[in-house]
């Protein structure tokens, strides 16, 4: 527990002297470690602990794959009959962005013209990947039914 606030310290120190660096007027005085929490660090970097990165596993890398391969995706809400359809632009561990084409709203389905989306993830029942030629079954009796008319 206290290792990790300290690293999380030295990491907000390093932030700050970097955003200094780019800010003309601003100062920043970066005080020494003690010794103590510098040898803790050393003995991290020697074994690998420091550097290893987490692996990204389940929904997150399903959503990282689909971000960067830019294949649409299907959002569902938990209201049951709001969603969403367009492409994943960024996602992290409580949101996803998504660049929207349409939104069906209670079965009527709007076009959004790649307008920004933020999506909680705590709001989505499940999301759907789609073929690139592939729409929304609801846009599609939309679509026939504007075609009958």
């Amino acid at each position: 527990m206290f290792d990790r606030v300290v690293d999380e310290r030295q990491a907000q120190r390093i932030e700050g002297a970097r955003m200094a660096a780019q800010e003309d007027n601003f100062v920043v005085r970066t005080f020494p470690t003690p010794p103590q929490f510098r040898q803790r660090a050393l003995s991290r970097a020697k074994s690998g602990r420091a550097t290893a990165k987490p692996q990204v596993v389940g929904h997150e890398a399903f959503l990282k794959a689909l971000e960067n391969s830019g294949a649409p995706i299907e959002i569902w809400l938990e209201s049951g009959v709001d969603c969403f359809i367009g492409k994943i632009k960024h996602s992290d561990k409580f949101t996803i962005s998504l660049e929207a084409r349409t939104r069906i709203e209670e079965g009527v389905a709007r076009e959004m013209n790649g307008q920004t989306v933020v999506v909680f993830k705590h709001s989505i029942a499940y999301f759907i990947p789609l073929r690139r030629d592939e729409g929304s079954a609801i846009q599609k009796e939309n679509q026939e039914e504007a075609a009958e008319e």
